[in-house]
């Protein structure tokens, strides 16, 4: 399983790079998985007085709203992102957000002073608003997602030990 993470501050292009690299491995028909790391303090996905909520505050672990289009489980506590990952049947997870997670990651950036708080040895390559001004930082490609899959796609394959990357490049 490919495992890696978008990391880079507000409107630096995290979810434009994620969904383009979504729509990139769908496209060669590999299975997706995203978990999206959200910092808002008050964050819950289901609302007061729904079924489900009083499901939850009478007490169960593990809630799932079964619909016709999608089935949402809610799990009661914050897992860690090692937990979650054990819960994906997937070829590629990406995790948007995570930047103390330690995995491989791609920071997508508005700023080089943004690149310089987050580039380090994990960085695959940066990518977001950057990309539009430049190609490289310091040893790190710079890679627009709307221009550049292949090339971005092609580096995460290699991280993994696929040899697609020197078909490619």
């Amino acid at each position: 399983m490919m495992v890696f993470s978008v990391i880079g501050y507000k409107n630096s292009g995290k979810t434009a790079t994620v969904v383009k690299l979504i729509e990139a491995f769908k496209h060669r028909n590999y299975r997706v998985g995203t978990i999206k790391n959200i910092h808002c303090e008050d964050f819950a996905m289901d609302q007061q007085d729904t079924d489900t909520s009083k499901h939850q505050r009478a007490g169960a672990d593990i809630v799932a709203a079964r619909g016709r289009t999608e089935t949402d489980i809610m799990i009661q506590k914050q897992l860690g992102i090692d937990e979650i990952i054990k819960l994906y049947d997937v070829d590629v997870i990406i995790i948007e957000g995570a930047k103390s997670y330690k995995t491989p990651h791609i920071v997508t950036a508005s700023t080089v002073e943004e690149m310089d708080a987050l580039v380090n040895d994990q960085t695959l390559f940066v990518s977001g608003v950057v990309a539009n001004d430049m190609d490289v930082y310091k040893d790190k490609l710079v890679l627009n997602p709307f221009k550049d899959m292949e090339k971005m796609v092609a580096i995460l394959m290699a991280s993994y030990g696929s040899d697609v990357y020197a078909q490619i490049v």
